[in-house]
């Protein structure tokens, strides 16, 4: 009974404070209230002699009781679709706009002070307002945020011998004596073979066309992902707010702005792959506790250097970018990749809620931890039976953890991508720290992969896919449609309504992306039964496979790229569905050539040094070719196969066994070779 009443309780507090909420206004009633960002010409300001330029950040206040603010605060108080206009962004020219207000001091408090008089005297004459600034970052003419220290002197040489290696390599490749065994350390940095392995088309083993669409999934969820990483700058350096504001009414935004869902389709191939992989090798490799260790540690090698050469880059030349009215966006990343880079060397920063340094690899932290749990299970495990169990409770865990997040935290029932929350990068968000980027949160696709690569297994080997399912291409059909309703309904959770009950949003969020993953599961099973040609080309189209190899390049960069497009800005956006397109469009392609040119000069020579390092007996290159030390064909692993394998932990006795079992997990491209399967 008393929960009862606490219950109605509640329900009347939610209903008495959505009546201090107003949902739509008028466009008459929209220009009453000051834009939410305004920026001096920056430029003009810092061409001067001594210019002065702050980025303010502003409480709006009211000396006496005032409509317009009154109406402010409600129109501000829906924050699943509406700017908070009672905290402004200004940029400010202290020397020229504001140059009444400035004494001439660099003092933080002065400078706060002189912003907040400037800011005063306009709105206090406009709006009948007044401000509290709480925040300034501000610029000199002729002075630099930051000096040069022995971090970016040691990155900068560091670089430059990457450089040189690749120099040397490249012109070594091209005019060494190919009658003779190459230098394979040489030969890792040649641009011209890592372009040639770069090209290479997917595997013809009759195995591993069936799973060839893999490799256009990555790929296609990579672009998503790229699409919307590069909107979320667009939300505060937007001077149409109100634009912005009606798209969340549009049918399509309902998908977009959710399509953070799709990240299942991630965490199900990469469990997928390392079941599949796991069982090849338990064919010819007696598997247990042993190989752990060095699972555990050829995965962490295969993530990190890649991963700390970027933050590196980050947190040495990046952030002499910061310098605008928006350049903060780039300083504060550089400075937590300072602050936290070691929970990004072992992968725990998806449990660090203060840091910005490359927050979109919160999911590679999730793979290499899943990517433990799940090599536990299945070497550890004493039978089949017990391996299910094990798998089971998983799921139940993943399941159950983010339902006790929404309930006794309050969460809402998925990552809603909201002014608010765009504008923080996600930062505060309790729903994205909780319910969107723990390992915990992930299990239920991760599972579902692992049980996807043992049925997939399964079936190879007693040729189930070879039966004639085409009736059911109808039905098959349906599942894109499907897939885009699931995300779509995410838009009941962010609309101009009244927040969603406990009940509802209990419904969606724990089941919303182990359900997406069932839906990519049956898409992958429908290309291997042939059901249909429409899908079933598209992602098996050979193309994937190059772009697939750059998937972990293009997930470690395109942040970085999209921060200093428009960190580097010095006026607003005024913006339209062309004009997103268009910007959208510029920032795949400037990412993926971005992503290509690390692939080739950093992550592939990396790579193939790895490979040689852990190979005791590091095999002779000849022409491209390695060989025993007899000079025999080894038909050793490749390089590009090797980066990522979910079975590189055996690679020396699998070598010995003269096949090879190899996968990406990264960057989505798999290759399979072997004489046995």
């Amino acid at each position: 009974m008393e929960k009862l009443v606490l219950l109605g309780l509640v329900l009347l507090a939610q209903q008495a404070a959505s009546q201090n909420v107003i949902y739509k206004l008028s466009k008459e009633e929209f220009i009453r209230m000051p834009p939410k960002f305004h920026v001096d010409r920056f430029l003009r300001c810092m061409g001067g002699r001594g210019g002065v330029y702050c980025a303010a950040y502003a409480d709006v206040v009211a000396d006496a009781p005032s409509e317009l603010l009154d109406m402010m605060r409600a129109y501000s108080a829906h924050s699943v679709t509406h700017y908070n206009y009672t905290n402004l962004r200004y940029g400010l020219c202290l020397t020229q706009e504001c140059r009444s207000f400035y004494n001439g001091s660099d003092n933080e408090a002065d400078l706060k002070t002189s912003s907040e008089a400037c800011l005063n005297h306009s709105l206090s004459a406009e709006y009948g307002l007044k401000t509290r600034v709480t925040e300034v970052n501000c610029y000199f003419e002729g002075k630099s945020k930051y000096s040069v220290d022995w971090m970016d002197r040691l990155v900068a040489l560091l670089l430059l011998g990457v450089l040189a290696l690749n120099v040397l390599g490249t012109a070594y490749g091209r005019l060494r004596d190919r009658t003779k065994p190459a230098n394979p350390i040489l030969m890792a940095f040649s641009l011209s073979e890592n372009w040639k392995r770069l090209k290479e088309p997917p595997s013809s083993d009759p195995k591993m066309k069936q799973l060839r669409q893999l490799n256009g999934m990555k790929v296609m969820s990579a672009i998503l992902t790229v699409l919307g990483h590069a909107a979320l700058p667009l939300f505060f350096t937007i001077e149409n707010t109100n634009w912005l504001e009606k798209v969340y009414d549009h049918p399509m935004a309902k998908f977009m702005l959710h399509g953070h869902l799709l990240m299942a389709t991630f965490f199900l191939i990469s469990g997928l792959l390392l079941a599949y992989n796991t069982q090849v090798m338990a064919e010819k490799v007696t598997l247990s506790w042993n190989i752990l260790p060095r699972a555990i540690f050829n995965r962490w090698l295969r993530l990190t250097p890649m991963c700390m050469v970027f933050i590196s880059i980050t947190a040495t030349f990046m952030r002499f970018a910061d310098y605008g009215p928006f350049g903060q966006i780039i300083g504060l990343e550089a400075q937590d990749c300072r602050d936290y880079w070691f929970y990004n060397l072992f992968h725990l920063h998806n449990f660090n809620d203060h840091s910005q340094c490359l927050l979109q690899t919160w999911s590679t932290a999730c793979d290499f931890h899943l990517h433990i749990i799940g090599l536990v299970v299945m070497v550890l495990s004493p039978s089949a039976k017990a391996r299910w169990w094990c798998l089971g409770a998983l799921f139940a865990v993943g399941l159950a953890w983010p339902a006790y997040n929404i309930y006794t935290m309050d969460l809402d029932a998925t990552l809603l991508a909201s002014p608010r929350a765009m504008l923080g990068l996600f930062i505060k968000e309790p729903t994205f720290n909780y319910l969107y980027k723990r390992t915990y949160t992930n299990l239920p696709s991760f599972v579902a992969g692992i049980l996807l690569g043992y049925l997939i297994y399964d079936w190879q080997k007693r040729n189930v896919f070879a039966r004639d399912l085409t009736k059911y291409r109808y039905l098959y059909w349906l599942l894109l449609p499907a897939l885009v309703m699931l995300v779509s309904a995410a838009g009941v959770y962010c609309r101009d309504a009244p927040r969603a009950s406990l009940p509802l949003r209990l419904a969606y969020g724990p089941v919303v992306r182990p359900l997406i993953a069932a839906v990519i599961a049956l898409f992958i099973l429908g290309t291997m039964f042939k059901v249909e040609n429409a899908y079933r080309v598209i992602l098996e189209w050979r193309g994937w496979a190059p772009l697939a190899r750059v998937n972990y390049c293009v997930s470690v960069s395109h942040v970085a790229i999209v921060r200093y497009l428009h960190g580097t800005r010095v006026t607003l956006f005024h913006i339209s569905g062309l004009h997103i397109i268009h910007y959208i469009v510029a920032v795949l392609v400037f990412t993926g050539m971005v992503a290509v040119t690390l692939h080739l000069t950093i992550e592939a020579p990396l790579s193939e040094l790895i490979r040689l390092l852990l190979d005791k007996k590091s095999p002779k290159v000849s022409n491209g070719t390695v060989v025993n030390e007899n000079g025999a064909n080894e038909n050793a692993i490749k390089y590009d196969d090797v980066v990522g394998s979910e079975v590189k932990p055996y690679f020396n006795e699998y070598k010995k066994l003269n096949s090879e079992v190899n996968e990406s997990a990264n960057s989505g491209h798999v290759v399979t070779k072997s004489k046995n399967i």
